[in-house]
């Protein structure tokens, strides 16, 4: 008898759930929230909204999040993903990954990634005069 191993999604959440994510764990970068487009899915959408109406504040977690019962479980597991794989990160990177999730699919659902873009530029302009460096010694 062939027991055959139940085979999961490798990928746990899609693209903007992954930004919305970001942007419970970076609440400061809540303006840019302002260039993404509806999400669609349910869930993406309610998070989408709770984000907009959560309070200003140096820190958000789920529990400050008007979030329905039937959804709250999956931000407080999406929430742990962030910190376990964002947490930490400068506000550079932060956007990096926020632009990368929103132009990783075909359907964009970012309206213009050019002010996340133009912010992350600005912001550490000399790691990346130090990147092209670098790269020019390889």
């Amino acid at each position: 008898m062939e027991v055959k191993a139940e085979v999961r999604d490798p990928k746990v959440f899609m693209s903007v759930e992954v930004v919305l994510g970001l942007f419970i764990l970076y609440p400061h970068l809540r303006k840019y929230l302002e260039e993404l487009i509806l999400p669609e899915s349910d869930f993406a959408l309610c998070l989408y909204g709770a984000l907009k109406e959560a309070p200003e504040g140096p820190t958000l977690t789920e529990e400050m999040l008007n979030i329905p019962e039937e959804h709250r479980e999956r931000t407080k597991i999406l929430q742990l993903y962030c910190e376990n794989h964002f947490m930490g990160w400068s506000d550079t990177l932060a956007i990096q990954e926020i632009c990368s999730n929103c132009s990783q699919r075909g359907d964009i659902f970012c309206q213009s990634g050019e002010c996340l873009k133009r912010e992350a530029r600005s912001k550490y302009r000399v790691f990346d005069v130090l990147s092209a460096r670098r790269q020019m010694l390889k």
